[in-house]
Order: structure tokens, then C-alpha cells, then sequence
């Protein structure tokens, strides 16, 4: 059995709010959507998925063609947040 541990270092978090695509890389990586929770003002993970476009899927999101309809909602009614780690797959 090997027992390991590693480090991720996220991105800032980016607001889903307006236009804010250009802060986000054109390339593959592990994304999160996070939202503010009441009880103690910190960050819940709502959301977490993999692309090969951080870019594209920060977009699609927010787009009309968003399948997940609770998620969709949340978006769409909640302050949240994206973030994302890059990766060379």
C-alpha cells in the first residue's frame, strides 16, 4: 500500500458576475463552483468537473444549454464562485 499526499493550489476565485471569461485559461484542467454559506461566511463546494477548456466551460455554465437544472438555479439566483486548477492532459 503506498500513502501519499499532495498539495493543489487553486485559483483566485473568479465571480460569476458579467463577463469574466478572460480571467480564465484557455486549457484543460479540474474546476469548482462554490457558493457562500450563512452559517460561518466561508465557501461551500456546489459544483466540481473536468474539461479540456476552463474557458469554454466557465461560459456554458452560465449559458441557456446548462443541463443541471440545480445548478443552472443556482447560478442564476446565489453569489458564486469558479476556480480551477490547470492541468497538461
Amino acid at each position: 500500500m503506498l500513502n501519499c499526499s499532495f498539495k493543489i493550489t487553486w485559483s483566485n476565485r473568479i465571480e460569476y458576475q458579467g463577463d469574466k471569461t478572460s480571467k480564465i485559461p484557455i486549457t484543460g484542467g479540474v474546476y469548482e463552483i462554490q457558493g457562500r454559506s450563512k452559517e460561518n461566511g466561508g465557501y461551500t463546494r456546489r459544483y466540481v468537473g473536468v474539461t479540456d477548456n476552463l474557458q469554454q466551460v466557465y461560459k456554458e455554465h452560465l449559458s441557456e444549454k446548462e443541463e443541471n437544472e440545480k445548478l443552472k438555479k443556482f447560478l442564476n439566483e446565489k453569489k458564486a464562485f469558479f476556480r480551477y486548477v490547470t492541468s497538461d492532459r
